[in-house]
């Protein structure tokens, strides 16, 4: 008993001690991200009209997965889910749903399920 709240003591104060680190981390590694996604938007040419993709096809994949995710808490109100985003970029001219591959730093066609 004393040792686990010797342990459940020495978590707590690696949190504090190391929560002003991880969290500008991650806002960092987060920025990082959203950069390549978009240097990428802005590169990359639409598979079925040829336009470039651009931060617009970004916005509106945002606007396209955060009304799905509502639609899906409205149906299960209360659950916990663990969801990978897979949507993150529609073409604005032809409707072309991409997924970005973070490793290659390209966009591939999304497979809906």
């Amino acid at each position: 008993m004393k040792i686990n709240k010797l342990r459940m003591t020495f978590l707590l104060i690696c949190f504090v001690v190391l929560a002003p680190l991880l969290v500008p981390t991650a806002f960092i590694l987060h920025g990082i991200y959203l950069r390549r996604l978009r240097a990428s938007a802005d590169l990359f040419k639409c598979i079925g009209c040829g336009q470039i993709l651009g931060r617009k096809s970004i916005e509106l994949a945002d606007d396209e997965w955060a009304r799905r995710m509502r639609e899906l808490m409205d149906r299960q109100p209360g659950r916990r889910l663990r969801i990978v985003r897979n949507l993150h970029a529609i073409c604005r001219n032809c409707g072309k749903q991409y997924q970005f591959d973070e490793k290659t730093r390209t966009f591939s066609e999304h497979l809906s399920a």
